[in-house]
């Protein structure tokens, strides 16, 4: 269900946005977006964890502890 509420609010706010652009108010268009900046970053958050799943960042430059070294001669 998050995913599909954060679309309904995406179409809202295309909406909006196009009819700003529909009638030259370019200026009106671009304050509307900057205003929906903190909703739009949200809806991003909640895109990628909004199905309860976190997702696991691996630093590269870590080496494993498994990886075994060979003994000294």
């Amino acid at each position: 269900m998050t995913r599909l509420n954060i679309l309904v609010v995406a179409v809202f706010m295309l909406a909006s946005n196009i009819t700003f652009l529909v009638f030259g108010q370019n200026d009106h268009a671009l304050m509307e977006l900057v205003g929906h900046m903190p909703i739009i970053a949200t809806a991003v958050i909640l895109l990628l964890l909004g199905y309860g799943q976190k997702i696991k960042l691996k630093n590269p430059t870590l080496r494993s502890q498994s990886v075994k070294t060979a003994p000294a001669e």
